[in-house]
């Protein structure tokens, strides 16, 4: 096909079905039953003509040439010519970037090169089964042979489709298997997400792309997957990296718990406890030493304790080789005093202050003996995550640690943990003081944006300009215009694309999505929404991007954003002047 998209005959069309017209004008060559194609840094076209146990070349200028093959469908004349080589049903071809050109034998399980001077050998494959891999790839065994790739590094891709893999073959001629465990991924978790050689796959054709991404066609899994041989498998994930706990010596401190999860595949994991000194007699215990994800466990603190700090770790580590393990600081506070009962008032969305609560998100209690000081969370953050403690105070979600950014008397700023969607309760521990718990309704959206005095919503431009009511923050106020696109900035949008680590500062190396599309109007008018994710360097704040309307007329008008069937408050306004 043509630039133009006008479709044409390039080889074949003469009369009969054969192997014909060597040397003249390609599109009057004949074929038995053409399959495999390859182009090569010249513009040539590489044909695999399995019945006729030939490779066909045509040239850039149309003219068509054998350069493999003599016919005869057994694999034969390895260190010779390659013209008269037999070849045992060619089915696919690739070329590298030194001009060197790989072939499949479907009948004889072998692949084979013919180097740029014509000579073949064989690279791969000594007989039908699984095995070799670690060694020389000319004594491995493989299945049904389809795609072929070739890399830059010399590297050989092959799609080895009859045992539901695809091998490797290094400069060196060692062959390993690189993605596939042996079956399909038919009705069953294929791996996405994960390690490729913890995937279910069957190979037919492979590609390589400029930045050396393998694309593979999962024939029986009905769809294209991708390796990116650069990017790190996210493994497990848990709730909360760091856990404390906090009681008086008479009694002990309520359980809390962990959910394990991994944004691939479920994974397999172990539990281990570890009470620091206190091996002979733990203070702390799991309730369970092995899991797959997604799972939750709960970690508890045995009573009589004396008073004092005591410190210990919980690490899950995946039973899948390849995936490193993770860990939670755990740290408990036993005092001989507590301050007063904490009273919890209020908890509120921090951008609408609306109740209810949704995961990963800003939240703000409001309360009485909430905390005996007032602290943020910026002189805690390790390793860019926010702490589950801040001045001694704790705050659970359903069971679950949730991650703090301000602690006072009055009002504790927290990020929501993660409990699914269900009807639970928040509970406030500070310094061994425990309030009641309240009662919340968890949802996955409460889309939410952030306002300026006066009901204007927190807009800026993509110069970070305000557009807000001209006045309102002196000469460096502007009021959006028609057609200005703005970013507004919110909480409540829900789960992102990738997923984000629970408490972590979202990194700029990437932008995490809203997996969900959100929709935006003003005064009624639907905007342009370019995109909603999560803002780097932040934790539970999103941007919103949009384009104010072009038919908008002069006015402070309702800006409201729907997402997942929940809407934000129609309170907010946007100014806008032409």
């Amino acid at each position: 096909m043509n630039p133009q998209g006008v479709i044409s005959t390039y080889a074949g069309g003469g009369t009969g079905l054969g192997s014909g017209g060597d040397g003249g004008p390609a599109t009057g060559a004949t074929f038995a039953l053409p399959s495999g194609i390859a182009v090569d840094k010249d513009g040539n076209l590489y044909i695999a003509d399995p019945p006729a146990g030939r490779i066909r070349k045509v040239t850039p200028a149309g003219i068509i040439s054998t350069i493999a093959g003599n016919g005869s469908l057994t694999s034969s004349g390895d260190g010779g010519p390659a013209t008269q080589a037999g070849l045992g049903n060619p089915l696919n071809v690739a070329v590298d970037n030194l001009g060197n050109l790989y072939l499949t034998e479907q009948s004889t399980f072998r692949v084979r090169k013919v180097n740029s001077a014509g000579i073949i050998t064989r690279v791969a494959g000594s007989s039908i089964g699984f095995s070799g891999d670690g060694g020389p790839a000319t004594q491995a065994a493989f299945g049904d042979l389809r795609g072929l790739a070739a890399d830059q590094a010399g590297n050989l891709y092959i799609g080895d489709y009859g045992n539901n893999r695809v091998r490797r073959v290094d400069a060196a001629g060692i062959v390993t298997t690189i993605a596939g465990i042996g079956t399909a991924g038919i009705f069953l978790e294929n791996g996405d997400g994960g390690l490729p050689s913890n995937s279910r796959l069957s190979p037919s054709g492979l590609a390589l792309d400029a930045a050396g991404n393998l694309y593979i066609s999962d024939y029986l899994g009905a769809r294209v997957r991708k390796i990116n041989f650069t990017a790190a498998a996210p493994g497990l994930s848990i709730s909360a990296w760091s856990m404390s706990f906090a009681s008086i010596a008479t009694s002990s401190p309520a359980s809390q718990t962990i959910k394990v999860s991994s944004a691939g595949p479920p994974l397999g994991f172990r539990v281990t406890a570890n009470s620091g000194s206190s091996t002979l007699n733990p203070w702390m215990t799991a309730s369970t030493a092995t899991g797959t994800t997604p799972q939750s466990f709960t970690v508890s603190i045995r009573s009589g304790l004396d008073p004092g700090t005591y410190q210990g770790t919980i690490t899950v580590t995946p039973t899948v080789a390849g995936y490193p393990p993770v860990s939670a600081t755990v740290q408990v506070t036993i005092s001989t005093t507590v301050p007063v009962r904490p009273v919890i008032t209020r908890i509120v969305n921090g951008a609408s202050f609306l109740a209810g609560i949704s995961p990963n998100s800003i939240y703000t209690i409001q309360g009485t003996n909430l905390s005996s000081t007032t602290d943020v969370w910026d002189r805690f953050i390790v390793g860019g995550k926010l702490p589950t403690a801040l001045g001694g105070v704790i705050v659970t979600v359903g069971n679950l640690p949730a991650h703090i950014t301000y602690v006072s008397p009055t009002q504790i700023n927290f990020i929501a943990p993660d409990t699914g969607i269900i009807f639970s309760s928040a509970v406030v521990n500070n310094n061994g003081a425990v309030s009641a718990g309240f009662p919340i309704q968890a949802t996955q959206f409460g889309p939410a944006f952030f306002s300026w005095p006066g009901s204007q919503v927190v807009a800026t431009r993509p110069d970070y300009t305000f557009a807000v009511k001209s006045g309102t923050f002196g000469a460096a106020a502007i009021a959006a215009k028609p057609g200005d696109v703005l970013i507004l900035w919110g909480t409540g949008f829900g789960p992102t694309t990738p997923l984000t680590l629970p408490g972590s500062v979202v990194p700029s190396d990437r932008t995490y999505a809203t997996a969900t599309a959100p929709t935006v109007t003003i005064n009624n008018l639907p905007a342009v929404v370019y995109g909603a994710a999560l803002a780097p360097g932040f934790v539970g704040l999103y941007q919103v991007a949009i384009q104010v309307p072009a038919s908008i007329p002069n006015g402070d008008w309702p800006i409201i954003a729907s997402i997942g069937g929940a809407q934000s408050p129609n309170t907010l306004l946007l100014s806008v002047q032409r």
